[in-house]
């Protein structure tokens, strides 16, 4: 039966390779119909509101010290800071979510603090003996028109956004990609993995974080 699974998945990588399609389709497809096993992870849940407590005035500060010379107002503008970001790309440290209202781009210094996220993660997970999932960014760099029109769909969104300076993204807490078959987790449990290795990085002052409610994520800005 095993050998059977591992034979069917690969056939099905290779044929999403061809049809140019991502390959971890394969995967849901295949846990409809392998048993599952959900897993547990005993830590203790921390109060993630005072624990991530970075206020909107805090990462500001860093965005400015930090971020691109000039805030983009339309895509358009990207194209004047292209010596300054870097394009954000699907890869083994994070999944990139279905974006309508930000670009995939950041600082250099930024997408290497994510990638560092995204990496400890995964790591973790592996060191604790855990089944395999990646995190999913649900935002990243904001044109000051798509921070602007936000507002009018988010209420926690803000105008003079943290974002428009490409040092920002937010990760969910709610949603992972699970990448392992056959072993499961539920999302506050790999919320307590990810919410360590988010406290690791803000003590050793390379990220700021906040833990939003009304939009389930972790909204953080590189120091760096």
């Amino acid at each position: 039966m095993v050998a059977t699974t591992i034979a069917v998945l690969a056939v099905g990588v290779i044929f999403c390779y061809a049809l140019n399609t991502h390959p971890y389709a394969v995967h849901y497809r295949i846990a409809k119909v392998v048993p599952s096993v959900k897993i547990e992870y005993p830590a203790k849940s921390v109060d993630y509101s005072s624990t991530f407590c970075d206020l909107q005035d805090r990462q500001m500060k860093a965005a400015k010290a930090v971020g691109v010379s000039s805030l983009p107002s339309t895509h358009e503008d990207l194209d004047n800071l292209a010596d300054q970001l870097v394009r954000v790309k699907n890869c083994r440290a994070y999944t990139l979510a279905k974006m309508r209202d930000s670009e995939p781009y950041l600082r250099p210094n930024a997408q290497k603090s994510l990638e560092l996220i995204g990496t400890s993660f995964r790591d973790s997970l592996k060191a604790k003996g855990l089944p395999s999932y990646r995190i999913l960014v649900t935002s990243l760099l904001r044109t000051t028109s798509q921070a602007g029109d936000l507002t009018q769909k988010n209420g926690v969104a803000v105008a003079n956004s943290c974002h428009c300076y490409g040092t920002t993204f937010d990760i969910s807490y709610s949603q992972f990609e699970p990448l392992s078959i056959g072993k499961t987790m539920a999302s506050e449990d790999l919320k307590k993995v990810l919410g360590e290795v988010l406290l690791d990085q803000r003590n050793a002052g390379n990220i700021y974080v906040k833990h939003e409610k009304q939009q389930p994520c972790f909204h953080i800005t590189s120091r760096r």
